[in-house]
């Protein structure tokens, strides 16, 4: 059994989302999302530790960016990002919002 290394519980969601690093990106969704990162589901290459924007829509329409840097690459799937530049509160606050709406 693999040991747990997250340190916020996930949610399951499916997001739009817009990316940019070094890779470029195809078909991208934010499959589950948490306080401290994002898994996004891709057919795209991209390098662990390289660091990206992404821009994902909440279901209200409105776009959340973040920044942060890719921990785990699993090909033909997708990766998963530890935010790095994002106000946490920031994007829960949005979020939130969103879902009272």
């Amino acid at each position: 059994m693999t040991e747990e290394k997250r340190s916020h519980s996930r949610l399951a969601v499916n997001f739009p989302t817009k990316w940019s690093g070094s890779s470029s990106a195809i078909g991208s969704r934010v499959e589950d999302v948490s306080l401290g990162g994002c898994f996004v589901n891709t057919l795209a290459m991209v390098e662990t530790d390289e660091v990206i924007g992404l821009e994902f829509r909440l279901p209200s329409g409105r776009w959340v960016q973040v920044a942060g840097k890719i921990v785990s690459y699993q090909p033909g799937i997708g990766f998963g990002v530890q935010f790095t530049g994002l106000p946490h509160e920031q994007f829960v606050t949005q979020w939130m919002e969103d879902k009272a709406h």
